[in-house]
């Protein structure tokens, strides 16, 4: 179990739980301001828009911040509880990676709200690695076997949050292309069948390394948005990429998308075994899991939950 023992510095028992909470309402009225209103510059679809690629989710997925601000409001009101706010897992399995994610985020809805894409991509790539360790270290400040809170307050909101972030990332990628080049047809292609092998990926790894079928349910909601999008593309693709193309890619799509589900369903099982007990090591793991909650939110923790992660 998670040790209850209060963390005796004064900014980790005291601040750093507020702090979470001012992050979030930051983030939410920040992407409110800039992301949906278009009071600093563009709105997130206008610059979409403008910049149409092969990669591209339907305008429907988007709605999955609801889902995903909804969580993250349970986490920074869970973690105010006072029997959960000295915890490990708040105090070094989150850390100061989410007010750095934040911070971050805020930065990337500035950029993209002003067309600045290389900038943006730069703080999309920071997201994306502050939601990778933040993932990894809280797994290793929590127990093997997560209480309903935890698995509810804790580790769902940052799946939801890393899986879209990871699909994200890989959009940003393709509307970069566009804007390096908006003729280079070639490399707009190149650049879309790229994110399909690292989609792909990515749910290899998080359906059977993190056995995190969260993180794979959001790919596979990312994926058939994009797949639904080729199939009916927009104007401007249409008239750059015969339908062999695009109706080929989305199919293409539509297999990962397939491939992410089952991924999904492996790390579900995964977890239902661990939970009850079964599974090869089961013992062996969580021990390893507690010895090395000391070292979790530094450096050198996330650096060794890294190291098990790609362990073979």
């Amino acid at each position: 179990m998670v040790s209850s023992e209060p963390d005796t510095s004064p900014l980790g028992s005291r601040l750093l739980p507020w702090a979470n909470l001012g992050a979030y309402v930051l983030n939410i009225v920040a992407t409110s301001v800039i992301g949906t209103s278009g009071k600093v510059g563009k709105t997130n679809s206008e610059v979409s828009a403008a910049y149409p690629t092969l990669f591209t989710p339907a305008g429907y997925a988007f709605s999955i911040w609801g889902l995903i601000f909804a969580m993250e409001g349970a986490f920074a009101l869970y973690q105010l509880l006072p029997s959960v706010r000295s915890t490990p897992a708040i105090q070094k399995g989150v850390g100061p990676w989410w007010i750095l994610m934040v911070l971050l985020q805020l930065g990337w809805s500035l950029s993209f709200a002003t067309e600045s894409i290389p900038l943006s991509m730069f703080f999309m790539v920071g997201i994306f690695l502050s939601l990778l360790a933040l993932t990894l270290s809280l797994r290793q400040a929590l127990p093997r076997r997560p209480s309903l809170a935890q698995s509810i307050c804790l580790l769902l909101p940052f799946s939801l949050n890393f899986g879209w972030i990871t699909a994200a990332l890989l959009a940003n990628a393709n509307i970069l292309a566009v804007y390096r080049d908006s003729e280079d047809l070639a490399s707009h292609l190149a650049t879309a069948v790229s994110s399909c092998v690292v989609l792909g990926l990515a749910a290899l790894l998080g359906g059977f390394r993190l056995l995190d079928p969260i993180f794979c349910l959001v790919l596979v909601w990312a994926g058939t948005a994009i797949a639904k999008e080729l199939s009916a593309p927009v104007a401007s693709i249409s008239a750059s990429f015969p339908p062999p193309v695009t109706q080929g890619l989305s199919q293409a799509v539509f297999v990962l998308v397939g491939f992410a589900a089952l991924a999904a369903l492996h790390a579900a099982g995964r977890r239902v075994l661990l939970r009850r007990g079964g599974g090869e090591d089961t013992q062996g793991e969580e021990k390893e899991g507690e010895s090395r909650q000391g070292d979790t939110g530094s450096p050198a923790g996330v650096r060794a939950a890294a190291q098990a992660l790609l362990k073979p």
